[in-house]
């Protein structure tokens, strides 16, 4: 996970730039937060800054990560997020990304919200202090560590509330309910506190709902169950084709030292194929061809369809 969406998108857009369709998959797991607020709280000093100044860019730097944690539990459209961030208008669903592709089910975890807000509180209570989320969920799982059993926490109601719940589990609570402004973290001790909207979860009767994401069937599964019920699919002639445009793409680059897409992307290449032109001004018509690229390229590419398709 990167610190920003505006690192994001730029890394996530070079899955894109040939102009063929393409999957970009983000990782990310809680630690990335609190490595990258560690990195934003101890980052190099400009001298010539004033406190103030850099205590603003800090802000800005918390609240563009903010941001990117955000993108990573959003339930919803991932490409109306991104635009929205940059103040551009979009639809609520793009029905290409992973999220809008998927299918989810929303779930009322409110007993267990008061399980851990009421854990964070309990705690809080008994040290004087506020402690991190690795230990509140080593209170609730009932965790045996010596330090759980030096501090006494395993004489809190809340001690094992959730010891029939993963790690994974519990944890994913703690960061929706963060998500949900009713917990968030202190950055820089990294210590969990409870908002105003906690309190109204814990005594007022404030419902929280959480949305949970079907898991789709295994595509090996899938391929199994299929097999020998389904034809095999014959490849189009077309695909014979792009193959050995294709191939004539990566002697042409080698030639020039230049990388593939240089030449022609995969975009033009796959037009090129289903268009199979005869004529230069039918060469024209293909999508990403040019009259440069058509003055250069366009005879040896049309030698290799005429080839292939025997004339």
């Amino acid at each position: 996970m990167p610190k920003s969406l505006e690192a994001y998108y730029q890394e996530a857009g070079r899955a894109g730039r040939d102009g063929d369709r393409a999957e970009c998959i983000l990782l990310f797991s809680p630690g990335d937060v609190a490595t990258a607020k560690f990195l934003l709280a101890n980052s190099g000093d400009n001298g010539d800054l004033t406190e103030e100044e850099r205590e603003q860019i800090r802000r800005q730097d918390l609240h563009r990560l903010d941001a990117m944690v955000g993108y990573c539990k959003t339930a919803d459209c991932l490409r109306s997020y991104i635009l929205h961030y940059f103040g551009q208008e979009s639809a609520r669903r793009c029905e290409n990304c992973g999220n809008c592709r998927a299918q989810y089910v929303w779930t009322d975890i409110t007993r267990e919200a008061q399980m851990v807000l009421s854990c964070v509180k309990r705690v809080r209570d008994k040290l004087g202090y506020h402690v991190g989320a690795s230990l509140i969920v080593q209170v609730l799982r009932g965790g045996r560590s010596d330090r759980i059993r030096a501090l006494g926490l395993d004489s809190l109601s809340t001690y094992g509330l959730m010891k029939s719940l993963s790690r994974e589990t519990v944890r994913e609570y703690i960061e929706y309910l963060e998500k949900e402004h009713c917990l968030f973290t202190e950055p820089k001790h990294m210590t969990l506190r409870l908002t105003d909207r906690a309190g109204r979860v814990l005594f007022r009767g404030e419902r929280i709902e959480m949305p949970r994401r079907m898991e789709r069937e295994p595509k090996r599964k899938r391929d199994r169950a299929r097999k020998g019920s389904v034809p095999a699919r014959q490849a189009a002639p077309e695909e014979g084709l792009l193959s050995a445009l294709k191939a004539l793409r990566t002697r042409l680059a080698a030639e020039e030292g230049v990388p593939a897409y240089i030449i022609f992307s995969n975009a033009a290449l796959a037009d090129m194929a289903a268009r199979q032109p005869r004529t230069i001004e039918e060469f024209l018509d293909v999508s990403g061809v040019g009259q440069v690229k058509a003055s250069r390229y366009g005879e040896k590419f049309l030698r290799e369809i005429a080839a292939y398709l025997g004339e």
